[in-house]
Order: C-alpha cells, then structure tokens, then sequence
C-alpha cells in the first residue's frame, strides 16, 4: 500500500516538474513522444472520419430516412382515420336527424289522428246527447200537453 503510494506521489511530481521549465508539456514539439502522439492523434482522427463518413454515417442516415418515411405513413394513416371517423360521425348525425324527424312527424300524425278520433267521437256523443235532448224535450211537451 505504501509502495503505490509513493508512487502515485512520484507520478504526481511529474507535471510539476514540467511546469517548472516553462513550458507546457503538451506543446513541447521538440520531445519525440508529443510528436509520436500527435502523429498518432491525427492518424486515429483520420481513420476514424473515414470509418464513420464511409460506414456510419449513411447508416444513420438510412435510419433517420426510415424513421421519417415511417411517420409519414403514420400520420397519413392517422388523417385517413380521422377522415373516416368523421365520416361516420357525419352519417351518424344525419341518421339521428332522419330518426328524429320521422319520430316527429310519427307523433304528429299519431296527434292528428288521436284529434280526429276525439272529435268524431265528441260529434257522435253530441249527436246522441242531442237526440236523447229532443226525446226528453218531446217526452216533457207531452206530458205538459197530457197534463
């Protein structure tokens, strides 16, 4: 434990001791390992830009073309539903309305005839309330003229 220690320690100093000549170790140009890494940097950096322009960015790409082509058809999918859904909310509307207005019309013709009904019964009453009014008038007239 104290073995490592001292070397964390040790590794630590190693910076500093950089620092104290003045000059920033990572653009010391003239040490062969900054520019063994920096040869390496720009290699790394120029395989990789090929490996990503060649290979993964086209499959991005494909990805997101995929991906836009796919909610497109989601939306069309969608308005045609609702297109549909709006259709069939329009022929409900105009199925309740014809209901409605043949439920109408029912009862005012059921109205109608209830009221004619009433009447022509009213005028039957009438008519024999109006004979037995002129039997009984005619049976009063006679019995006056008897007496």
């Amino acid at each position: 434990m104290i073995r490592k220690l001292a070397f964390a320690l040790a590794l630590s100093m190693v910076p500093a001791a950089a620092m104290a000549e003045g000059t920033m170790p990572q653009m010391d140009f003239q040490n062969p390992l900054t520019k063994s890494q920096v040869e390496w940097m720009a290699v790394i950096l120029v395989v990789l830009y090929l490996v990503l322009s060649r290979w993964g960015l086209p499959q991005i790409g494909n990805v997101l073309e995929n991906r836009e082509r796919h909610i497109a058809s989601d939306l069309e999918a969608a308005h045609a539903a609702k297109a549909e859904a709006d259709r069939a909310v329009a022929e409900l509307n105009a199925t309740m309305k014809q209901a409605r207005d043949k439920a109408q019309a029912d009862i005012a013709k059921a109205e109608a005839e209830s009221k004619a009904k009433a009447f022509a019964d009213a005028k039957v009453l009438n008519d024999k309330l109006d004979a037995q009014l002129a039997y009984s008038e005619n049976q009063i007239s006679e019995a006056r003229n008897a007496a």
